[in-house]
């Protein structure tokens, strides 16, 4: 008798043994690994991993930099002050200009939003 499909683990499926920070959206320990994951839903391709991370506000900011880059400013929730991100913010705007989209929501568009 099979144990199943044995079909690859879901990105929900290798946090059940993390622990959620309390203190950021996104961010996970791996206390196997004594690492701070950071993990962002995207629509397009659902839960990413973004990284393991020394610190908790490490995998925090990396956390806000893929929201930011790929949900845009306007509905991106992020960790920490948008000002912060100042510098991404102006890259994505003129990324959205060059690609003639609307600078004001610079949205995440599949694989190229997660390579800036």
């Amino acid at each position: 008798g099979g144990g199943g499909g044995g079909g690859a683990a879901t990105a929900q499926d290798k946090l059940q043994d993390k622990t959620k920070s309390k203190r950021f959206k996104g961010v996970f320990y791996d206390p196997a690994k004594a690492v701070w994951l950071a993990h962002c839903y995207i629509p397009s391709h659902g839960k990413r991993f973004m990284g393991g991370y020394a610190t908790e506000e490490d995998a925090a900011r990396a956390y806000d930099r893929a929201a930011l880059t790929n949900l845009g400013h306007k509905r991106a929730s992020i960790n920490f002050r948008r000002e912060d991100y100042a510098e991404l913010l102006e890259q994505l705007r003129e990324r959205d200009v060059r690609l003639g989209k609307d600078p004001d929501r610079h949205m995440g568009i599949g694989e190229e939003a997660m390579t800036l």
